[in-house]
């Protein structure tokens, strides 16, 4: 079974990563073609009328806005920042989009020693998926204006903790059905034999912590 969690997690990154590039490569490339296309046409030697100037103008708007959604679509199906330059930098990303989308700060204390790269390609991902999550849970349950976010190196592992000071979880939240975020996040975790914890009060906010060890991690 944990092999099969394994594969199927696994599977998902690649469909993920799959979709990414077709987003990125077909779509927005099509889209792109787009505005330029709407740029030809309104310094097109052809005199238009004012209010077809204005029309044009508005409707480019609305399709670098289309670009814009599409980019951060693909972004979160498969971060490219985080196959080239590493977790801190996804991570750092993944909170300055949340606080455009959101209209949440999200403090970030990173502190990595290891070379972008170097990290498995699993650690990486699985942390960046929790963090992923945490943050889509603080903007869906919090209620928060801010959050923090800190990866650091602690006790031969990686220790990713993302916390907010929101309404935090209700009573007796930890023997209830556990939602679809939580289980991946946990299994997630688990395939890299790390250690996953959250710790919330009614009122007092909410802690997810994550630690993986680095045993095969190259300095």
């Amino acid at each position: 079974m944990r092999a099969f969690s394994g594969r199927l997690l696994a599977a998902h990154e690649e469909e993920r990563a799959l979709i990414a590039r077709e987003l990125h490569d077909d779509v927005l490339q099509s889209v792109a073609v787009l505005i330029g296309e709407l740029d030809a046409k309104a310094q097109a030697p052809t005199p238009i009328s004012d209010t077809n100037k204005q029309w044009l103008g508005e409707y480019r708007e609305e399709v670098v806005d289309l670009a814009d959604d599409i980019g951060r679509i693909a972004r979160r199906m498969h971060p490219a920042v985080l196959d080239h330059l590493g977790l801190q930098a996804a991570i750092e990303t993944i909170a300055r989009e949340f606080g455009k989308t959101e209209g949440i700060r999200v403090e970030v204390d990173a502190s990595l020693h290891h070379k972008p790269r170097s990290l498995p390609k699993e650690i990486s991902t699985s942390l960046y998926r929790i963090a992923q999550e945490a943050l889509r849970n603080v903007a869906s349950h919090a209620q928060v204006d801010h959050a923090a976010v800190s990866v650091k190196e602690v006790d031969g592992g990686i220790q990713l903790v993302i916390e907010d000071t929101g309404r935090g979880m209700p009573k007796d939240w930890e023997f209830r059905n556990q939602g679809l975020g939580l289980t991946s996040m946990t299994e997630r975790i688990r395939l890299v034999n790390g250690r996953f914890s959250v710790h919330s009060q009614t009122g007092l906010g909410t802690r997810v912590e994550a630690w993986v060890p680095l045993r095969r991690a190259t300095p």
